[in-house]
């Protein structure tokens, strides 16, 4: 059996209510620590950073640890819940379509300089400067975390969903 600890709790897998199962998974993303995210999902796995790249997943860790979030509701009928949660984050989609268009313009200086190179660290690397800049807008967005009671355990469904609502992708 596995202790999870963090949000000043401790949760034994699975968590007992909807809202502290929610509240963990939460936090273990925004730690980082994805494979204990994992044991609180139907499919076991959650592949938070699915890029190959040591900069894609510091980018992405780094934009869970600037997510902050509250549970505004929980509904629960049968074995079935549903968590109201308002998260607050980065602009990612704003984020990805600046750096896009300063990568693009440097693809297209280096083109008529006849210089030839890969953008995708570069991307990365200005994606990753963006979440850390201090002006870095937040938005805030709700999302519905479902879950299932199997085993007297709740367990979030729809984790992929969430995820890239979380990261507002």
């Amino acid at each position: 059996m596995r202790i999870l600890k963090g949000f000043g709790f401790i949760c034994l897998i699975g968590c007992q209510s909807p809202r502290k199962t929610s509240l963990q998974f939460m936090q273990e993303l925004k730690m980082g620590e994805y494979d204990n995210a994992s044991l609180l999902t139907i499919e076991g796995k959650v592949n938070a950073h699915p890029h190959e790249t040591q900069t894609a997943r510091k980018a992405v860790a780094r934009l869970f640890s600037k997510m902050e979030y509250k549970i505004i509701d929980v509904v629960t009928q049968n074995e079935q819940a549903t968590v109201h949660v308002e998260i607050n984050n980065v602009k990612t989609a704003e984020i990805l379509a600046v750096v896009a268009m300063e990568t693009m313009k440097q693809g297209a200086n280096d083109l008529y300089n006849h210089q030839k190179r890969t953008y995708d660290e570069s991307f990365l690397t200005g994606v990753q400067n963006q979440i850390e800049a201090p002006d870095a807008q937040l938005v805030t967005t709700n999302v519905h975390l479902q879950l299932e009671k199997q085993n007297a355990e709740w367990k979030i469904t729809n984790q992929k969903k969430a995820i890239r609502q979380m990261l507002g992708l």
